[in-house]
């Protein structure tokens, strides 16, 4: 951890004792939460902080993403090292888990955080979602169920994992395409 970002820890504990709104949202184009920040940014210690003074997990940006979909997202990010970046945003999603984030809300494109997480290749963290209920049929605006989104990654271990979970191999989205023509691209 560098000493900067240190001491924006103990800066944001400061302000959060003095009485900082932990839910505030900001008046960018997205109006996150610092939770949603943190979460974004795979900052762990600080999404632990934020939860420690009660942030709302499952409050939404103007997009209807709560954090649980920021972390999701982060997977399709380049990050560097991507055994850290699993690593990270399975810590995050555990923490956001046990504070009661609803794997199943969904945002203004009808997607769930699962659905960005079935991007990211990231088994771990997939599983994760499959146990805390995440829903293995929900469909988006697109008419995209779990095995489309991850056909995208083409990760073989986790469309077998889908497949036995019962995901139907056979779902066309609105353009009639199927997971195995999102697969071979």
């Amino acid at each position: 951890m560098t000493d900067d970002f240190y001491d924006d820890l103990v800066t944001a504990k400061i302000l959060l004792d003095a009485g900082a709104n932990v839910n505030i949202k900001d008046n960018s184009n997205f109006n996150d939460t610092p939770l949603h920040k943190a979460a974004y940014r795979l900052e762990s210690k600080t999404v632990d902080l934020l939860l420690s003074y009660e942030a709302d997990v499952n409050l939404q940006n103007c997009y209807g993403d709560t954090a649980l979909h920021k972390v999701a997202r982060t997977g399709q990010m380049t990050y560097g090292d991507e055994d850290d970046k699993h690593s990270k945003q399975l810590c995050i999603l555990q923490s956001l888990l046990k504070k009661g984030a609803d794997v199943n809300i969904e945002n203004q494109k009808e997607q769930t955080p699962f659905h960005y997480l079935l991007e990211t290749g990231n088994k771990e963290a997939i599983e994760l979602l499959i146990t805390h209920g995440a829903n293995l049929t929900k469909e988006d605006y697109k008419d995209r169920g779990p095995l489309l989104f991850a056909a995208v990654n083409s990760d073989a271990s986790v469309m077998k994992l889908l497949i036995d979970k019962g995901c139907n191999i056979e779902e066309r989205d609105i353009f009639d395409r199927t997971p195995l023509h999102r697969a071979i691209k």
